[in-house]
């Protein structure tokens, strides 16, 4: 038997006969409502035409990307924790009680020093995943390396050893394998 639960739903299925169901599932276009990630994790709140409002926790040490939006403002309230915001190039501090304001076209992230819980308040018309563009951030050094694990490996503790804090991403393609390492 298999039981899977989350905020959309159970699923209760005979083992042999779940994999049946995945067709069904992949038909679904709804809006991802809930989930858990290696970064932290986010939960959709409240869905309206013109708005969307999530909590979103970060683990101590981890960050959203670095990105913008073309169609939609965006309003970060921290509930809980510390770290900093970064829009526009501007780096910030961030602690319980404040407020980010990000108009749409302006480049921003948060980076969590502690687990930082952030409620998320999206403004606009066309809300939309697809509005998301992934930008650099100002002054970090992205890296792209090759085949050799023991190589990218070497290149991860190099940068962190020498304390290159903005390193974005450092890439290791293993075969058509790809994985991400963020610093």
């Amino acid at each position: 038997m298999v039981v899977s639960a989350s905020p959309e739903g159970i699923l209760v299925s005979d083992k042999e006969q779940s994999s049946y169901i995945k067709p069904y599932v992949d038909k679904i276009d709804q809006q991802i409502m809930f989930a858990e990630k290696s970064w932290g994790s986010f939960r959709v709140l409240d869905v309206e035409d013109e708005s969307l409002t999530i909590k979103v926790t970060l683990n101590p040490g981890h960050s959203m990307n670095y990105h913008s939006h073309a169609r939609r403002d965006e309003v970060w309230t921290v509930i809980s924790g510390r770290g900093y915001a970064i829009v526009d190039g501007a780096k910030t501090t961030v602690q319980a009680g404040d407020v980010v304001k990000m108009p749409a076209g302006s480049r921003h992230t948060i980076v969590a020093d502690t687990e930082l819980k952030v409620m998320e308040v999206q403004l606009g018309r066309d809300i939309s995943v697809h509005d998301k563009e992934k930008v650099p951030v100002p002054g970090s050094v992205t890296v792209k390396l090759g085949q050799n694990r023991k190589f990218c490996r070497g290149a991860l503790d190099l940068c962190r050893k020498n304390q290159y804090n903005n390193l974005v991403a450092l890439v290791c393609w293993y075969g058509s394998v790809g994985r991400a390492a963020d610093s």
